[in-house]
């Protein structure tokens, strides 16, 4: 058996504590992110159309990844085609943006 002092056993645990946090605070991103798509993006991005780059078709969204993700940033804030400013995404912040367009340009 192997005996821990209390000091070392308090770091352990609160270095595990931070670490089940963190994995809380992704998984929580992750579906606000989610429920942003479903709510602004999907009825564009969900199908396949000449005008929207379709989500989770990588090969869709290569040619505009390449552009940069500042312009594709720039192009979602300003709006581009027929896709309005944000998106309609008013309450999106920028970061909600970024981790919007990376979740769509991924697969699945």
């Amino acid at each position: 058996m192997i005996r821990v002092s209390g000091c070392v056993r308090t770091a352990v645990l609160c270095c595990f504590g931070t670490l089940l946090a963190s994995v809380h605070v992704a998984a929580a991103t992750d579906d606000g992110v989610k429920e942003l798509y479903s709510i602004y993006c999907a009825s564009c991005h969900g199908v396949k159309s000449a005008e929207a780059p379709e989500a989770f078709n990588t090969a869709v969204w290569q040619r505009r990844l390449a552009k940069g993700a500042d312009s594709l940033l720039a192009n979602t804030i300003q709006g581009i085609g027929n896709m309005p400013s944000q998106g309609t995404c008013f309450e999106c912040t920028k970061d909600d943006l970024r981790q919007l367009i990376q979740y769509m340009s991924n697969t699945k």
